[in-house]
């Protein structure tokens, strides 16, 4: 049967000569569309042997081979490449030639660790007061982003803290003065070693460049500088090249993705190009798609991609469902009807980071439903994890095993040596049978030998924290309360920031704190967490033979997907997180998870939906304010890409393209009119919601307009850093759900606010977050 197209899709396919850009939405059929291109290129004429398509990996590589041999006998095909395979090929020519050593290529992990290893050690570690050993995770990711770019990456500086951008930068001299020496590549230098020998010997591109007449690269969005200057010099004899891809769905910034390649830089060095566009999807419904796209549009870059759901899409429902603080999330029921259908495979559970799949695994533990954590080792492996459990178990009394004491002694770090670390946790795992876990540090402090002052000092201070814990606390007393005591008097939290060589490491170790303190929060005692802990003990690291759903992070997740896709973790704290490095790639992320979902969306956050107030507490430490331990607490307030969605106006959008609605409510409605404007359909009436209206959320309350009397004010505008606010003015926050007159501005720059219906409340008014009217006087004009 012939295969029949879009508009849009006939349009990539016909394009013959130019270089061209096309932006392909989730689901678009992209894949299809690059397969049809490359077929009648090549049945129109054009060589085989001179038309290349470049993909990322290797599963997509031998995919799009095998659609090729479906047109076309084996000895005739078109080439498919990896981006380093292509590499690969012209390093092997090169070699041959002369003009690159021989080295050999390793793919073990193991090999590149114990390098990385050497390099930390032949450099000192000393300014970040940790063992090379505990930072060879963090440099291998400094590698990644220093060689994802010839001369550096730019993004270093913001994901490692400044000792660490010093010791790695040393420490990747001996790195690459040892790979040199044992004459080996690993994957990263694929690309980074061709390109240093092409930069030194520009003439050596003649052996690669004018062989192409054709070249379509793949997956645009997730190209870095280093590539990007690869292809470049392969296609710039009279190559047409094609570049596709998706801007909203730029996730690999931490490796070094840049999407201005997309967005900007292919289209400037590659001019004139032709603009193409995916809009359709046909993956998921309007509601689905309107959500993505209102979400989307609050980035600078690829604000502007809009995905459509084609008329062929089935329906795709988004619920939001919310969870108290010390309440379970419900996963468990929501999964039963499909755990007895066997059809947990049909779903899939999203997280940002696996610490918030935390109490989802212990609430599916529980009611004895099968799953799978893809990417993270079992709960009893998570040092951070473990470290927690410990802390609970020494206020209970309770036996540690050796994990569960290693972690504890590093929870946070003492900054001892390895030698001393080693010798403390062995002496402590003899002694803890017959003594409390702080008799039994300081113990081992008196017996052992050549602990230096600063040391000796660091374990007396974690033994004498112990034993305020064993004293404050024990198997009755509030989980979280003690993790939180604990918190506070190792100054843990600032640990975590200052001991962290990498700002996402940091990130993550904060995420896993936060999500289990929640956990811990939903449990009366100590006792009654630690019982329910124990059904972790049998948790494997092998998929269940038996039906069962899983569990794994979102940038995993891309290019999958699945039936009924569930996104759990959905707390501001995480997604985006309290300083995200970059908060448009956090907001990229959430649209790839939200665009898995084919027949069924479901959302799991936090009920409180003041995300504002979280962010300005955050602000408020981070500048050193004082706040009270007990408003730190975890309460959880829901990511504010829920309010980006605008999930009601997705809901009314798809109700009125089915006839159940005559008007769509939305607080975009230049959106909804290209959403109509896009599958040519006239958009209906559009109301919007006003903050000065009465208007009701998804749960029912509502807000009372402000009286007739008030006084006059400007229109409103989004508030900036130095706008100069005064008592009466009105603020208004950006999902218009809060508003308030001014009535005091504290010394610290805090608002009180006085509500319309009486009541009031305190803010940190910053920038892009509020908007700002100012009150009239009788001699301003509106």
């Amino acid at each position: 049967m012939k295969r029949t197209y879009t508009g849009e899709q006939a349009q990539i396919i016909e394009h013959d000569r130019g270089n061209a850009l096309v932006r392909a939405s989730a689901g678009s059929g992209k894949s299809t569309t690059l397969e049809a291109r490359v077929v009648r290129l090549v049945q129109s004429g054009w060589r085989a042997n001179r038309v290349m398509m470049c993909v990322f990996n290797r599963d997509n590589a031998d995919d799009f081979t095998r659609r090729m041999t479906t047109h076309f006998a084996t000895d005739s095909l078109p080439l498919v490449r990896t981006y380093h395979a292509l590499a690969k090929g012209m390093t092997d020519r090169l070699t041959r030639l002369g003009a690159m050593p021989k080295w050999r290529l390793v793919t073990q992990d193991r090999e590149l660790t114990a390098l990385s290893m050497n390099a930390l050690k032949a450099t000192g570690t000393a300014p970040l007061r940790k063992r090379p050993a505990e930072l060879v995770e963090e440099f291998a990711s400094y590698i990644d982003l220093r060689k994802s770019a010839i001369d550096g990456h730019a993004l270093i500086g913001t994901r490692f803290s400044p000792d660490a951008v010093s010791v790695f930068a040393e420490a990747f001299k001996a790195f690459e003065h040892l790979r040199e020496v044992q004459g080996v590549r690993f994957f990263n230098d694929l690309i980074y070693d061709l390109m240093l020998t092409l930069r030194a010997e520009p003439s050596l591109w003649a052996q690669f460049t004018g062989k192409l007449d054709h070249a379509l690269f793949d997956e645009f969005q997730d190209i870095n500088g280093i590539t990007f200057e690869l292809l470049q010099g392969l296609t710039r004899e009279g190559t047409h090249t094609m570049a596709c891809g998706d801007p909203a769905q730029s996730i690999y910034a931490f490796r070094g993705a840049q999407v201005e390649f997309i967005t900007d830089r292919f289209a400037h060095a590659y001019a004139p190009v032709t603009h193409y566009s995916l809009q359709y999807t046909f993956r998921f419904g309007h509601e689905v798609a309107y959500a993505a796209s209102a979400l989307i549009s609050h980035n600078k870059a690829g604000g502007e991609c809009l995905t459509v759901a084609h008329p062929s899409c089935p329906s795709t429902p988004i619920e939001l469902h919310t969870y108290a603080p010390d309440q379970a999330i419900g996963i468990a029921g929501m999964l039963s009807h499909a755990h007895q259908r066997h059809e947990l495979h049909h779903a899939c559970v999203l997280v940002r980071n696996f610490s918030a799949a935390i109490p989802l695994e212990m609430e599916l533990l529980r009611a004895g439903i099968p799953f799978f954590v893809d990417g993270r080792e079992p709960l009893t492996r998570v040092p951070e994890v473990t470290a927690q459990i410990a802390i609970l178990k020494s206020v209970a009394d309770v036996p540690l095993t050796d994990p569960e004491l290693q972690s504890l002694l590093r929870y946070p770090t003492l900054y001892l040596t390895g030698p001393i670390q080693a010798t403390l946790t062995q002496h402590v795992a003899k002694r803890c049978g017959q003594m409390r876990l702080h008799e039994a540090l300081r113990d081992a402090l008196r017996a052992m030998s050549g602990v230096d002052t600063r040391q000796s000092e660091a374990i007396r201070q974690r033994a004498d924290i112990l034993a305020t814990m064993a004293t404050d606390f024990g198997s009755t007393a509030h989980p979280r309360a003690g993790l939180q005591r604990y918190a506070q008097l190792t100054q843990l939290d600032q640990t975590i920031a200052k001991a962290t060589a990498s700002v996402t490491k940091a990130n993550e170790l904060s995420a896993t704190k936060a999500a289990f303190e929640q956990y811990a929060g939903r449990h009366a005692t100590v006792k009654a967490l630690l019982q329910e802990w124990e059904m972790t003990a049998g948790e494997s690291d092998q998929r269940p033979l038996v039906d069962h759903i899983r569990i794994t992070s979102i940038h995993r997740s891309k290019g999958d997907e699945y039936p009924w896709t569930i996104v759990a973790g959905l707390d501001h704290a995480i997604i985006p997180g309290a300083d995200p490095i970059d908060l448009e790639e956090e907001r990229r992320l959430m649209y790839v998870a939200m665009t898995r979902a084919k027949h069924r969306l479901t959302l799991l956050a936090p009920i409180s939906k003041n995300w504002e107030r979280a962010m300005a507490l955050e602000r408020l430490i981070k500048l050193g304010h004082r706040v009270l331990i007990e408003s730190q607490k975890w309460v959880g307030t829901q990511s504010r890409f829920i309010d980006e969605a605008d999930l009601d106006a997705a809901k009314s959008v798809a109700n009125a393209l089915t006839g159940s609605q005559s008007a769509v409510h939305a607080g975009n409605p230049s959106l909804v009119k290209r959403y109509f404007e896009a599958i040519g359909k006239t958009a209906p009436a559009i109301t919007a919601p006003s903050a000065l209206q009465s208007t009701t959320s998804r749960s029912g309350s509502s807000s009372t307009a402000l009286p007739q009397d008030t006084p006059r004010h400007s229109e409103f505008a989004d508030i900036r850093a130095g706008n100069d606010v005064q008592i009466g003015d009105l603020l208004m926050s950006r999902n218009r759900r809060e508003q308030g007159t001014v009535i005091e501005i504290m010394p610290t720059g805090t608002l009180k606010l006085r509500k319309p219906n009486g009541g009031t409340f305190a803010t940190l008014p910053l920038p892009g977050q509020w908007l700002h009217a100012k009150r009239l006087t009788s001699t301003d004009s509106l």
